[in-house]
């Protein structure tokens, strides 16, 4: 600088070329968080791909455990009446052995 205190265009030149530089990298830059951004958001459709999968997944074997459920109470119920029956059988046949004894 002079002497006056006031910046000459000598001085102001290495100011307006890092000027520039950072203009081109500010728009590297915009063009980068462009490129993020759309990575971002082909990133989030995967993720939500992937939820409702997991999801579609989750319904499929709940749904094959409910059936699991009920197929083994209905095992179980048929156990009981094949026990009570067998029960029945026994006191019947007591029964007839005392009328024929």
């Amino acid at each position: 600088m002079t002497s006056n205190n006031y910046a000459t265009k000598s001085d102001l030149r290495p100011i307006k070329s890092d000027i520039k530089s950072l203009k081109g990298n500010v728009a590297i830059l915009r063009t980068d968080v462009k490129s993020l951004d759309q990575k971002v958001e082909h990133l989030d459709q995967k993720v939500g791909s992937l939820k409702n999968d997991v999801l579609n997944m989750k319904l499929e074997v709940l749904s094959e455990l409910q059936t699991m459920r009920e197929e083994n109470a209905t095992h179980q119920f048929s156990h009981v009446r094949t026990n009570e029956e067998l029960e029945d059988h026994g006191t019947r046949l007591r029964r007839l052995e005392k009328t024929a004894s």
